[in-house]
């Protein structure tokens, strides 16, 4: 079947809309469910320890949201 349309490229592989500043990356977002995060910019602060990549969405008193992903060989 091969690759996809390229003019349809930008709908199912949207360019990256985020810069990484230090230990932060800050998410510039353009489409979101829901859409009221859309115009807005969101920091989200990274980890990268040995083969696991931590990122941080939420971190409060009462609790922290993160996401784990670890590099399989």
């Amino acid at each position: 079947m091969g690759p996809p349309n390229r003019r349809f490229w930008s709908l199912l592989y949207p360019p990256p809309t985020y810069v990484v500043v230090e230990n932060q990356i800050q998410h510039f977002v353009t489409m979101s469910v829901p859409p009221e995060y859309e115009g807005q910019k969101l920091d989200r602060i990274f980890k990268l320890t040995n083969d696991i990549l931590e990122l941080e969405f939420e971190n409060t008193d009462e609790f922290r949201k993160l996401a784990l992903w670890k590099k399989e060989f």
